[in-house]
């Protein structure tokens, strides 16, 4: 998150730090926490949502998004970055 989380957790949505170094992050997030902690459009994570490309679970009628596949869809994102980036230079 923010470096803090020693300290215990930031909550990018409310802007509220929760103190408490044993407090544990969340196993799933809202789209919302998700635009807040990534800088991605509402939008843009609502259409990778949908197509399946960034993994989500259903509670009802709610969309979760567990943040161990979040972190896993942003660095696989990055290494396709890299790697694109990598062998356009030659």
């Amino acid at each position: 998150m923010l470096g803090l989380e020693a300290f215990g957790w930031y909550c990018p949505v409310s802007r509220h730090f929760i103190p408490g170094g044993n407090l544990m992050e969340p196993l799933l997030v809202t789209p919302a926490e998700a635009v807040a902690m990534t800088g991605i459009g509402r939008t843009r994570i609502y259409q990778l949502l949908e197509s399946g490309d960034l993994p989500s679970i259903r509670i009802g009628r709610s969309v979760r998004i567990p943040l161990v596949k979040l972190r896993e869809w942003i660095d696989h994102k990055s290494r396709s970055t890299q790697a694109a980036e990598t062998s356009g230079n030659h």
